[in-house]
């Protein structure tokens, strides 16, 4: 009679061993198949409120650019012509260095309507975020400027607004009547 073969406490171990990973296996396929969805939809949420920051940033950027338009426009019909650059400053940084005024000879009185808010507007507007390449730039040509040249740098560009627009920087929405005063 064949005698019945015991198993080594080695070989239980690893059978045991087995079981516990594929139970463990199965609890995060569970795990995953029950959050995955909450987790991947709250992925969604912050993309797409990532999405509406930068498009409301660059909606404010077309605001001001407009706004910027309007007081250049302004002032030439009331002086004969265009801003001049202050000196040589080609846009505003608040960031760090204290603001610079990128529009010198423009002041309060020189700022447009805003029919927006009813009433002018109170400052020079700057870029939301005003750092890392995203300031407005303008410049103006030598005094009497009869030329000049508004940028903006919008976070996202899905009309193309920024290759249409004429100019000589494809990374730039360029205003003004003179689209290569900047580069």
């Amino acid at each position: 009679m064949p005698q019945p073969q015991v198993q080594s406490d080695s070989s239980k171990q690893k059978k045991r061993l087995v079981i516990h990973l594929v139970e463990a296996g199965i609890l995060i396929i569970l795990l995953v198949a029950s959050f995955g969805p909450a987790v991947s939809h709250q992925i969604g949420i912050l993309t797409r409120s990532s999405q509406a920051r930068i498009k409301a940033r660059d909606e404010q950027r077309l605001h001001d650019q407009s706004l910027l338009q309007a007081a250049i426009l302004q002032y030439r019909l009331q002086q004969g012509y265009y801003p001049a650059s202050s000196l040589g400053v080609p846009y505003i940084d608040s960031s760090e260095s204290g603001q610079k005024m990128w529009i010198g000879s423009m002041n309060s009185s020189d700022l447009p309507f805003d029919p927006g808010i009813g009433a002018k507007i109170a400052s020079l507007p700057k870029d939301p975020v005003n750092k890392n390449g995203y300031v407005y730039r303008y410049r103006s040509s030598s005094p009497p400027a009869d030329t000049y040249e508004l940028d903006i740098r919008l976070e996202s560009d899905p009309d193309g607004l920024m290759k249409k627009d004429g100019g000589d920087n494809d990374q730039l929405y360029e205003a003004g009547n003179d689209l290569e005063l900047l580069n």
